[in-house]
């Protein structure tokens, strides 16, 4: 049915167009022959076609177009006339009029009287006048709509407004305000009644052609917004008054969602404020079905943007941009205009909090929690904007938000969840520092009402401003609230705050996430390394206040359970390690008199230090042990040897207690290594202890490659030289290979030199290394173990000769020509190349002592050369009994020899509270 309605319309409307074209034809012939009387006639008939009841507004607007077009041609003939022969306008206004049939009388009669008015030959607002009242003879709802649409059209440049011509003796503001909103009214009128003709089941199709015709009605009010002598006073005392009565009256709920669209839409901004009462009291009066929610958070948006622009520029530009087809302007245009829009502004938002709260009560039914949540939103953003310095006004909102949520059931769509995030977010795109936003108490109240993965969302968005803006926090109150706000990244997956509350009044099965357990390892861990590095942007120049607040972000941190502290609580300690160089800076500060000295001291700050260690689960005992040995690096830089040792011996318990797994023995072994070479403020006896420990484990480890390498590297432990700054002690004992110290003032250990012992464990790693014939893997270490020889032999230690290097020379050499006639073309040719590396810095090292004239050095490397003489295998270089590098200390063992002295940190302690740690 629908396509031949369709087909009927198309016949119908070619066939009204056709006789449209015809007409046109006979009119324009009988205007070149001056023949007025027929000329018009044709007119009529032309415009007869319009009449037609048959036709859907859609296509009645393409036969309207063409019959106004082919008017054009008749005005322009009048026009001509009137200017060239002087012809009196009122004879042919009057002439017009004789016309048969009323709609093209009246067609006639716009025409002519456009014409009439640009004349001159009477005022303007007399002939206005007369047709605004003539239109009212075509009550068609259709047929009067577009007869009025025309009469705007042809007398838009004709209203006697300021600036004009027709201004004056043609007729004042006032008049020009009079037509528009008496054609504007009954257009309304017109519009309004199509809904209420022919039958209810074409109730849908009424209002599609209602929302097609809307443009027409909507017109009038772009005209008025263009009058350039109406002023803020004129708007509300004359046009919006009877612009609102209008509405109200009409009681028709498309008609007033339009007509108020519109007025936000068309009029300046500026009007708006000044008449911003008004328009909220109508909004509360709006029949029930009208869109209230999309209007206010219009009107809201507008507003905020006009006064941001009238801040930022001295002028808040545009004031409108035209809904229905036209602009607006009135903006300020001056500094002392921002001022006033300050003024004006400045009780906007009471009054928009009072209408909006009377608009959710009086409409209940009709919003849904997605429309209350949305003007919510508008409502924060105009503050936001427009107050940017009242913080208490979006948590005010936010409070009134939190309320509304706890009355309605949880079960929020997708659309509603998005305007709530939208909203805790909001302040972060006015303020781009989140310390502003910590301000706002109910931000975690509301943010327990979205879902666990939004939570999630936003306190992310939280971290990554910090981030983005480089915001340093200075306050450990700031701190606190920080870390509340974040707290669904912070604390594991469970309810938070209002939420569980909520949960349990509406019936509401808890989400219960355990401990993330299945979410996404990617998201969790770049969630954590957000939160991780969060802990770098709190600084303070008081170290007494840095400390607590990084006791406040270690307390809230340990909330997350094993998996999260495992990686947050690391730059915690790090952060607290590079405070006790500051402490200890501040500490010398104050003993030379330049500043006051720390209430924290560096003792407890190692004391806080080694329980956060310690609390970090089993599972990352590779990251805790770590961490001691850096607390022990960094306790040893400000002299405190026994701490320093006790946090070593601590990480040699995880060693032996919790490492199980090969690899992170080798790995945790070499840490170890590196830092008690680093380490200078260790007395003979301990450093011997610890040294003589390290190298016992790695001789343990369990693959035999893993123990060649860790004991080679052990043999560092006993040969460190460094430069000697002051006088230094004799030796602790003279010959049979007794160990070299040199000490300084401070117990500084300057230096530590064992030949005998680094040796030993060369001896050691080439035996090891000898028994790993599986896949020739031998070699590999061989070569390894030859450049640690190397290494000593050019750093000048006795035990360590070129004979010994060169036997390992030619024994590799050996094992190279063996391999290259059967095993792996590949693994032989990587062992070659390092080989072939290794001679070739060899030869460098002998140009540059040839160079730098020393000859007895590159004696040395000359004695390579004999390959050391006789070589027998790698027994000729392990031949001696078992090394005492690699024997238990003789009074003690790792777990025993725990320091006595008063500022070691126990391991026994319990622990008080974490706060208790940093208190004086």
């Amino acid at each position: 049915m629908s396509a031949a309605f369709a087909d009927e319309q198309d016949r119908w409307k070619n066939d009204a167009m056709q006789m449209v074209k015809q007409e046109a034809f006979y009119m324009k012939r009988a205007l070149e022959l001056d023949n007025l009387r027929d000329a018009l006639k044709h007119a009529a008939n032309l415009l007869s076609e319009l009449r037609t009841s048959l036709l859907s507004p859609k296509n009645y607007y393409e036969l309207y177009m063409q019959a106004t077009d082919e008017l054009r041609y008749l005005e322009a003939h009048f026009t001509e006339q009137q200017r060239t022969s002087g012809r009196s306008m009122l004879e042919l206004y009057e002439l017009v009029q004789h016309a048969g049939n009323i709609l093209p009388r009246l067609y006639l009669l716009v025409t002519v009287g456009a014409v009439y008015i640009r004349s001159q030959q009477a005022p303007a607002k007399d002939i206005l006048k007369d047709l605004v009242e003539m239109c009212r003879g075509v009550q068609h709802p259709l047929r009067g709509l577009f007869l009025r649409n025309y009469l705007s059209q042809m007398c838009k440049d004709k209203l006697p407004d300021v600036g004009t011509p027709y201004h004056g003796k043609g007729g004042s503001v006032d008049d020009a305000i009079d037509f528009v909103l008496c054609n504007f009214t009954e257009m309304n009128k017109l519009w309004v009644r199509i809904q209420h003709q022919g039958p209810v089941r074409e109730r849908e199709k009424r209002e599609k052609e209602r929302q097609d015709l809307r443009i027409l009605v909507g017109t009038n009010l772009v005209r008025l917004s263009q009058l350039e002598g109406v002023d803020v006073s004129m708007y509300a005392a004359k046009v919006l008054t009877r612009i609102l009565d209008q509405i109200s009256n009409c009681k028709d709920q498309i008609a007033q969602s339009y007509l108020m669209e519109c007025i936000i839409q068309v009029f300046p901004d500026e009007y708006h404020l000044h008449t911003l009462e008004s328009l909220l009291q109508e909004c509360t009066q709006l029949q029930p079905g009208v869109d209230v929610q999309g209007i206010l958070v219009s009107l809201m948006h507008r507003l905020g943007t006009y006064v941001t622009m009238a801040r930022e520029h001295g002028t808040a530009g545009p004031g409108g941009a035209g809904g229905a087809g036209g602009s607006s302007g009135g903006a300020p245009e001056a500094n002392g205009m921002a001022e006033d829009v300050d003024g004006a502004a400045r009780g906007a938002f009471g009054l928009l909090t009072k209408y909006t709260g009377e608009v959710i009560t009086s409409q209940q039914a009709a919003l849904d929690t997605r429309g209350v949540v949305a003007l919510q939103l508008a409502l924060a953003t105009f503050a936001l904007r427009a107050y940017p310095k009242r913080r208490d006004y979006v948590d005010e909102i936010y409070a009134s938000c939190v309320s509304f949520l706890g009355t309605v059931p949880r079960d929020f769509d997708g659309r509603t969840v998005q305007l709530i995030t939208q909203l805790l977010v909001a302040p972060l795109e006015v303020y781009c520092d989140v310390r502003q936003l910590l301000g706002l108490n109910q931000f975690p109240s509301l943010l327990a009402f979205l879902r666990r993965d939004m939570q999630k969302a936003v306190a992310t968005d939280l971290v990554r401003n910090v981030i983005k803006h480089d915001t340093v926090i200075h306050e450990r109150d700031d701190v606190d609230r920080l870390f509340a706000f974040i707290a669904p990244l912070v604390e594991g997956g469970r309810a938070h705050g209002a939420s569980a509350a909520h949960d349990a009044v509406h019936g509401v099965a808890a989400e219960v996430v355990g401990d993330d357990e299945e979410e996404d390892e990617e998201d969790f861990e770049q969630e954590q390394g957000l939160v991780s590095r969060l802990v770098h942007y709190f600084e303070h120049e008081d170290t007494d206040l840095l400390c607590r607040m990084l006791d406040v972000a270690s307390t809230h941190l340990a909330k997350g359970g094993p998996r999260r502290t495992r990686r947050t609580m690391v730059p915690v300690v790090f952060r607290c390690l590079h405070l006790t160089r500051l402490i200890h800076a501040r500490v010398a500060a104050a003993e030379g008199g330049g500043a006051s000295p720390p209430t924290v001291s560096t003792k407890k700050m190692f004391e806080f230090i080694h329980r956060t260690i310690t609390a970090f689960p089993p599972e990352a005992a590779d990251v805790a042990l770590r961490l001691h040995l850096q607390a022990a690096q960094a306790a040893d830089e400000v002299c405190l040897e026994q701490i320093a040792y006790e946090f070593v011996t601590q990480a040699f318990i995880l060693f032996e207690d919790e490492l199980s797994d090969s690899k992170a023995q080798a790995s945790a072994i070499a840490v170890a290594v590196s830092t008690l070479r680093s380490m200078r403020n260790l007395s003979l006896e301990n450093y011997e202890t610890l040294a003589t420990k390290a190298t016992q484990y790695s001789a343990k480890l369990l693959k035999k490659p893993d123990q060649c390498r860790a004991v080679s590297r052990a043999a560092h432990l006993f040969w460190v030289v460094r430069p000697q700054t002051t006088t230094l002690a004799p030796a602790a004992a003279e010959g049979q290979g007794a160990p070299s110290t040199s000490e300084g003032e401070g117990n500084e250990l300057l230096g530590y030199t064992d030949g005998k012992r680094v040796k030993e464990c060369l001896q050691r790693a080439l035996k090891t290394a000898d028994a790993c014939k599986v896949g020739n893997v031998h070699l590999q270490l061989f070569v390894e173990v030859l450049n640690e020889y190397l290494y000593y032999l050019e750093h000048g230690v006795p035990e360590i000769t070129p004979k010994i290097a060169g036997m390992l020379m030619g024994l590799i050499e050996g094992q190279l020509s063996l391999l290259d006639t059967g095993g792996d073309p590949a693994f032989a040719a990587s062992v070659r190349t390092h080989y072939n590396n290794t001679l070739r810095s060899i030869e460098a090292r002998k140009s540059a002592l040839q160079a730098a004239g020393n000859l007895a050095a590159k004696a040395r490397y000359d004695e390579l050369a004999l390959r050391g003489g006789e070589p027998t295998g790698a027994a000729a270089a392990t031949s001696e009994s078992q090394p005492s590098a690699f024997t238990e200390p003789p009074a003690t063992t790792v777990r025993t020899h725990l320091p006595a002295a008063a500022d070691a940190v126990h391991v026994a302690s319990a622990g008080p509270a974490r706060a208790e740690a940093l208190k004086p």
